[in-house]
């Protein structure tokens, strides 16, 4: 893939960006100023559309600089064929006190980069219903089953 196809549904949008060359990550950016109060989880509109492409699927990640800060991603899956508005679901985590008015919590400015969006190439095979259950050398064993 040589690129990836993003249609801005505002004026206001960015087109998202890599700040290295080497860079997985495609910075996606809040097309809104929106506080995100401490213990609460809102969707942060983008204002872009992204064309994932047939075999890929776009998976939204944090940035690591809002993550320290206690600011999370969540619910990130974009999948090919879907035309509407990526939205950032965000949650905050934190303790900061960031205050903005009386409520404690984190404002994310307009224009501001959000999150990530990493694009990974996926196999989509169909579901087959067995009969009976496979078994393996590890069998049903679940948390904590492997030692500390």
């Amino acid at each position: 893939m040589k690129s990836v196809k993003v249609f801005k549904l505002s004026q206001y949008a960015k087109l998202p960006t890599r700040n290295k060359s080497t860079d997985a990550g495609l910075d996606l950016y809040a097309l809104e100023t929106t506080f995100l109060p401490v213990g609460k989880t809102v969707v942060i509109k983008t204002g872009v559309a992204i064309n994932v492409p047939k075999n890929y699927v776009g998976k939204i990640e944090d940035r690591s600089s809002l993550a320290a800060k206690g600011l999370r991603t969540g619910a990130g899956v974009v999948d090919a064929g879907y035309t509407g508005e990526v939205g950032v679901v965000m949650h905050n985590v934190s303790n900061i006190d960031n205050a903005h008015g009386n409520t404690r919590g984190f404002l994310i400015e307009k224009g501001q980069k959000i999150a990530q969006l990493l694009l990974y190439k996926v196999d989509t095979p169909s579901v087959e219903e067995v009969k009976e259950l496979w078994t393996s050398e590890r069998g049903s064993g679940g948390f904590g089953s492997s030692g500390a």
